[in-house]
């Protein structure tokens, strides 16, 4: 339970502004498992540290084999909202080309459009 949970529930109420000093205080000065330090400490000296306490060792880490080769057609998932029809369509009609495989955890890759227009942004495979 947090902090500002437990304020809520001991004193019945909703207002913390006029303890968000010692909110903050109490929050920077406890200690993290996930940097395995209190935030309060962190500085240049152990700033590496709490980056492998938190990221690992990313090196060890190996990205995927690209599931697409450049050339390959592809279709790109339409945004469906809360109230779409489930039975329409999820995939866009029109086709397009990898044009650039990334290769990062998860692989990501540039797609192109039949005359070879670059879409803007980047895409992951479902």
């Amino acid at each position: 339970m947090s902090k500002l949970t437990r304020y809520f529930r001991e004193y019945n109420t909703r207002k913390y502004i006029d303890v968000i000093e010692e909110l903050i205080y109490s929050y920077n000065h406890t200690w993290h498992r996930s940097i395995k330090i209190e935030p309060s400490s962190v500085n240049i000296d152990n700033q590496a540290e709490v980056w492998q306490n938190l990221y690992g060792d990313l090196s060890e880490q190996k990205s995927e084999k690209a599931s697409f080769k450049l050339g390959d057609t592809v279709c790109i998932s339409k945004w469906k909202g809360k109230f779409e029809k489930g039975y329409e369509n999820n995939w866009s009609r029109e086709i397009f080309t990898v044009h650039q495989i990334i290769p990062r955890i998860p692989t990501v890759y540039k797609l192109q459009d039949l005359n070879n227009n670059v879409i803007k942004g980047i895409f992951y495979e479902t």
